[in-house]
């Protein structure tokens, strides 16, 4: 057999499974990071007010009013970014 056959019998496998690996690490990240959003969003918001529907808003607003909220709040821009990426899943169609 080649020696490029060789090799590549072998990386073959090993990148699939570097895939799934890299796949399944997102999707817990991705979880990890909805449910400190749902934490965050009913510590730093739903203490003091109901939760407001994105689709009521244009982009601009909601962007300038998400901003006021997370200095009010003291949340960092990550913190701020993954509640307002929260808030924008509960949007109503």
């Amino acid at each position: 057999m080649h020696r490029g056959h060789r090799v590549l019998k072998l990386f073959l496998p090993v990148s699939v499974l570097a895939a799934f690996i890299s796949a399944a690490d997102a999707a817990d990240t991705a979880w990890v990071d909805a449910q400190k959003a749902k934490r965050l969003y009913v510590a730093k918001c739903a203490k003091c007010h109901k939760l407001y529907d994105p689709g009521d808003y244009d982009d601009k607003t909601w962007g300038e009013w998400m901003e006021k909220m997370r200095k009010k709040s003291r949340l960092n821009g990550r913190d701020g970014r993954l509640v307002s990426d929260y808030a924008e899943t509960l949007r109503k169609k």
